[in-house]
């Protein structure tokens, strides 16, 4: 890749710093339905230090008072297990209950503990592999032998009963599986109304009978919680008080796939609580995953600089453990989100240097997935490519000659699809140069939504900077919307920028206030308070003065002004609502 990483020789000022354990910063210099859970789940690893085995996270006053021992040492290691398990830090939560249940084998919970490290999770919710198998069956027979000996009761019991029930399955991945848990972890929690943690274990069981490999099936066809959600988020809803650590990041899951609104208590603004408490709580803590999920609702609820600031303090945490020898849970994840969301607020810099920073993993990562790598890795290592669409640095986007995998073809789509886009923008437009990067984008042959927008987007883009068939261009740019509308939903949105903004954009140029303005309402009903599409909706508006007034059209503008770069550029919005289609349709028709 060369020092600069596939960067144009000309533009050395964004270079980010070299790579920590290839892990490096995020940023530029001076850059402070059913949802597939591909983005959770697709990890890329390189090799680190060996462990620094005295090191252990900072997890603030947290204790686990179900833990059935009294020695101090245990305690602090039961804290450490279960803070490391509600960060989906499985491995360092196995190691912790391990290190307990060394120091008091007669401690019934220190062993439950080992087995909860092994047990199904929301984003891997099917117990898999034969060694993880055997390892929550040993522990979990060995938790429930030393809770008879010792006659173990009340609700540390309850926990031992629900890990042991899992075991009376015909087999641990079954579906039965995680009945039988549920109704022992649901049933012990009726029994203590008033132990919070079984409460929100109980919640966990609940919640994962509604998982499975295809992702999070929480909502009914008309988009509303199916009924036993209802009664998980009524009920966490309800210890939101105690501020449990997982019952605030189950809330923010259970809440997320509600419908995008600003009104906290609404939609997907009810976990609006859960994020501000769990940005509160760890802020300065050792749980990267816990920093980086209230990030899920402020993406939902618009507060897009605010999810940029809390992948940033994520990335930041999993850089120390990473330091430590110790594994971290969802960096590629983090660096996603916070690419989607600084571009969504304008934050060039952080978009950029998130963007680079997916490139460079993955890209190191590909030599061991040829030709077998998710879609999703290969939509993430073109993310420099299709940052620089969403700001229209096409400058950048034609002088980028970094290599990308060989066999991943959806990367080399979004790369023709940069490059055909960047050629209608140079000065001269070079349409016929353009047309040839959709010809080779379409050689590829790639099946899938993802190439298909890509296909739809570039068709319309040469159609209109021709002004052969305004009306065609917008046609097949109204079609890649629908496309991208009809995605399974997930977080961060797997493809790089709202589209229903740059129709808008499309309209605006082409003198149609009023389609512009119900595209860019359209954009903003997916992704409220997106300064793109209000920054286009002013302008629409502008043109409506028989609809909208002088006064609604500059609070528009402010609300703009507010959510790019966080409301820090002085009182500037964004220059178009879509540099991608910016200027394509002067002649076009309304």
């Amino acid at each position: 890749m060369g020092s600069r990483d596939g960067r144009a020789a000309a533009a050395p000022a964004r270079l980010l710093l070299p790579l920590l354990l290839l892990h490096g910063p995020l940023t530029g210099a001076g850059a402070a339905r059913a949802p597939p859970r591909t983005g959770m789940t697709t990890q890329v690893r390189s090799s680190h230090p060996p462990r620094d085995e005295g090191w252990w996270p900072d997890i603030g006053t947290y204790a686990f008072d179900l833990v059935d021992s009294e020695l101090p040492a245990v305690r602090r290691m039961a804290a450490q297990g279960m803070v490391a398990s509600y960060n989906f830090n499985k491995a360092l939560a196995a190691k912790a209950w391990a290190a307990a249940a060394s120091l008091d084998p007669d401690c019934a919970v220190c062993h439950w503990g080992v087995a909860y490290a092994h047990a199904p999770f929301l984003n891997a919710p099917i117990l898999e592999g034969k060694g993880a198998k055997a390892a929550y069956t040993a522990a979990a027979r060995k938790a429930a032998a030393v809770a008879a000996a010792k006659g173990l009761a009340g609700p540390a019991a309850g926990l031992v009963a629900a890990i042991v029930a899992r075991l009376d399955a015909p087999r641990l991945d079954a579906p039965e599986a995680a009945a039988l848990y549920r109704v022992k972890a649901t049933e012990a929690a009726g029994r203590f109304p008033n132990a919070v943690d079984l409460q929100v274990l109980a919640a966990e069981a609940v919640m994962l009978e509604h998982c499975d490999d295809d992702g999070y099936h929480f909502l009914d066809a008309e988009g509303n919680l199916v009924p036993a959600l209802a009664q998980v988020v009524a009920a966490l809803g309800a210890l939101q008080g105690a501020e449990h650590p997982l019952g605030l990041h189950l809330l923010i899951h259970a809440t997320e796939m509600l419908p995008a609104t600003t009104r906290p208590g609404e939609g997907a603004g009810r976990g609006a609580f859960a994020a501000e408490k769990l940005r509160e709580r760890f802020a300065e803590l050792g749980a990267g995953h816990l920093q980086h999920m209230p990030s899920h609702v402020f993406l939902r609820t618009g507060r897009y600089a605010e999810a940029v600031a809390a992948n940033e303090r994520a990335h930041a945490t999993n850089l120390e453990f990473l330091r430590h020898g110790v594994d971290c849970y969802g960096l590629e994840h983090n660096a996603a989100f916070l690419a989607w969301t600084a571009g969504q607020g304008g934050l060039r810099e952080a978009a950029v240097g998130a963007s680079e920073f997916l490139y460079r993993t993955y890209s190191r990562a590909a030599p061991s997935t040829p030709n077998n790598a998710t879609v999703l890795a290969q939509l993430r290592v073109a993310s420099p490519l299709t940052t620089f669409v969403r700001f229209g640095l096409w400058d950048d986007v034609l002088g980028w000659t970094a290599a990308l995998p060989e066999g991943w073809p959806y990367s080399r789509a979004l790369a023709h699809f940069a490059r055909g886009l960047a050629l209608v923008h140079t000065a001269p437009p070079r349409p016929q140069a353009a047309a040839r990067e959709l010809d080779a984008l379409l050689k590829l042959d790639v099946a899938g939504p993802y190439a298909a927008m890509a296909t739809m987007a570039l068709r319309g883009a040469l159609a209109l900077a021709t002004g052969t068939d305004p009306q065609t261009g917008l046609g097949h740019l109204r079609r890649a919307v629908d496309t991208l509308r009809a995605l399974p939903y997930d977080e961060p949105p797997t493809w790089f920028m709202p589209l229903a903004a740059c129709e808008g954009q499309v309209r605006l140029d082409a003198g149609d206030a009023a389609g512009a303005y119900a595209a860019f309402a359209e954009d903003l009903q997916d992704f409220p308070e997106g300064p793109w599409a209000l920054h286009g909706m002013a302008a629409a508006m502008e043109r409506l003065p028989g609809r909208f007034s002088p006064e609604a059209v500059a609070a528009v503008r402010l609300r703009a002004a507010a959510a790019w770069h966080g409301g820090a550029a002085g009182g500037a919005g964004p220059p178009s609502a879509c540099p991608a289609f910016a200027g394509l349709a002067a002649e076009a028709p309304a």
